[in-house]
């Protein structure tokens, strides 16, 4: 707050006041109100009004020989200009380190200022609060003092730590790229994105780039102080999102949650798209000149909170089933967490004028990367012993595919000697297939000549028989040549060729017809066979020279002294 006296400390010297004034703006220059005594500065309230222009009047008198230099902050910061006399040039030169006049200073409302020894030194700070806002609305005016040693010292500490923090990252992060070409681990593409969006949070959050890059502010917002969205905060942002979902994605990969943690996942994967989404569309209606980063931040820390959080909870949970990785994750991840929930819990429990003495992100971006690199260590090892293991199997699977490689060459020489066989049966069957046909014809022909033959003696012989009746003298010749050819009929010449015919086409049927049934008589052997190649009675009846109903007679005392069922001598007949 402003006080109307502020006393100022020094190390070797003695401590000294500064009076301190405030005046509305009536027109004035800085010539005027260090030459016009009737001009009044009043005592400084805790507050101004938005939409005026203030001047601050500061006055020391150095008690001291030596000059007494100091960093002078003066909030509102929006467009703030230093007036301060150069006895060299002996006129008033101005400083700017302010949001719309900024002039490359990494911190915007710090003024150096210094108190010539031995003398009285009057300074003014002009405050234009016009130009945004509505009018009437109040600020906190804050004046403070800090020695230039001590702020050159800090700005050192900050600039050292950055360095140190991004010398780091860049180190760990070069490892790493070789890792991802190497194993093409998903992992470590997320540990990468992590990386990448600590360097650039610190980056952002120390004010690094503002000297060499311009930053353009988008819209302002007056509260107690004022807030304003910038090139800065957009970059700030931005970084959250890379860091949270790379680690996020870490936390996925390396305990496996899509299988092992499926509720803990989704709620991973969901939170984090929501708070990268309304990030990203709050950033751009911050960018259309509507304020909102007021309303907003609390609620985008909140959602960090929640975020990590639930990422301590997975590591948690995965620990406690004693999943694989689980216990160097907690290991590892387990303090980076906390001091990375330390910082928005920090964001909402202390105001930003005071968050460049608080050294929490580079507390969480070292831990997290040497703790992040000893998990990763020891998943990559297991990852390496993993894949010895499968390259292992891989070898024994090859060895196995080449001995079922050889198994199918054997085979397929089995399969072909096996057709080889199957073909010589082929040729065989044909052939025997022909023979048997062959055989069939000539048993055929051989029936049939007997048959004709036969038909033909008994043809004969009733022809003789009629001519023996007109003539008595010729009788007894007659009865001789029929004699003889009943004789012929009977001949066993036939016969035997016949049988030597029928062995050929159904081979030892007469053996088993003997073994089987060894009381039949040889006429009973031949009707049988008969029967068996199906021949007609007519045809059985001229090859015995008996009559057909004869034939039928025989045929069924065969039967039944062979015992034949009534059923297979219907098929016999057929």
């Amino acid at each position: 707050m402003c006080q109307p006296v502020v006393t100022l400390p020094h190390e070797n010297g003695k401590a000294f006041p500064v009076e301190l004034g405030i005046l509305p703006d009536r027109g004035y220059s800085v010539e005027n109100l260090s030459r016009d005594t009737t001009v009044s500065f009043q005592q400084c309230p805790d507050s101004i009004a938005v939409g005026s222009i203030y001047w601050l009047k500061i006055m020391a008198q150095n008690p001291n020989w030596s000059p007494e230099n100091y960093v002078l902050k003066v909030f509102p910061q929006l467009k703030n200009v230093l007036y301060y006399f150069d006895p060299d040039q002996q006129k008033w030169l101005e400083s700017r380190t302010d949001a719309l006049n900024n002039t490359g200073s990494r911190l915007l409302g710090r003024h150096p200022v210094s108190f010539a020894g031995q003398r009285t030194t009057t300074n003014f700070v002009k405050v234009d609060l016009t130009g945004f806002g509505q009018k009437g609305q109040k600020l906190k005016l804050i004046v403070s003092f800090q020695p230039e040693k001590a702020a050159t010292a800090h700005e050192q500490n900050i600039r050292i730590a950055w360095v140190c923090c991004l010398v780091v990252l860049l180190i760990f992060m070069l490892n790493y790229v070789y890792l991802y070409f190497t194993f093409r681990d998903r992992t470590v593409l997320y540990y990468l994105i992590t990386q990448l969006g600590g360097i650039i949070y610190i980056t952002a959050y120390r004010w690094i780039l503002v000297p060499v890059l311009p930053i353009r502010v988008f819209n302002i917002d007056v509260h107690e102080i004022i807030t304003y969205y910038d090139l800065n905060k957009i970059i700030i942002h931005l970084a959250v999102v890379l860091t949270l979902s790379g680690f996020t994605g870490i936390t996925r990969m390396f305990l496996n949650t899509k299988n092992t943690l499926p509720r803990l996942d989704k709620l991973l994967r969901r939170s984090n798209s929501i708070y990268a989404i309304m990030t990203i569309c709050i950033m751009i209606i911050n960018l259309t000149g509507y304020s909102m980063e007021h309303y907003t931040l609390p609620f985008a820390n909140v959602f960090c909170i929640i975020i990590i959080l639930l990422i301590l909870l997975t590591g948690t949970e995965a620990y406690r089933r004693k999943l694989p990785y689980a216990r160097p994750f907690m290991l590892a991840n387990g303090i980076p967490l906390l001091f990375m929930l330390a910082i928005p819990l920090s964001h909402l429990v202390i105001s930003l004028t005071n968050e460049e003495n608080l050294w929490i992100p580079e507390l969480v971006v070292l831990t997290q990367t040497l703790a992040l690199s000893i998990a990763l260590v020891a998943r990559t090892r297991a990852v390496q012993g993993a894949l010895s293991a499968a390259e292992m199997n891989n070898q024994k699977l090859e060895f196995s595919l080449k001995e079922a490689d050889y198994l199918v060459q054997v085979n397929q020489l089995e399969i072909a000697k096996v057709n080889a066989d199957i073909d010589s049966e082929k040729i065989k069957n044909e052939f025997l297939k022909e023979r048997l046909e062959t055989n069939q014809r000539e048993l055929a022909t051989s029936t049939l000549h007997m048959v004709q033959k036969n038909e033909l003696l008994n043809y004969l012989k009733s022809q003789m028989q009629l001519l023996s009746k007109p003539n008595p003298g010729t009788a007894q010749g007659m009865r001789a040549m029929s004699s003889l050819i009943d004789r012929s009929t009977h001949l066993d010449t036939d016969w035997q060729k016949f049988k030597l015919h029928f062995d050929q086409i159904h081979p030892h049927f007469f053996e088993e017809l003997k073994t089987n049934h060894p009381q039949l008589t040889t006429k009973e052997t031949r009707l049988y066979a008969y029967l068996h190649m199906k021949l007609s009675h007519k045809e059985i009846a001229t090859l015995l020279n008996i009559d057909p109903a004869s034939v039928r007679r025989s045929k069924t005392r065969l039967f039944k002294k062979m015992a034949i069922p009534e059923t297979d001598q219907v098929d016999q007949t057929r």
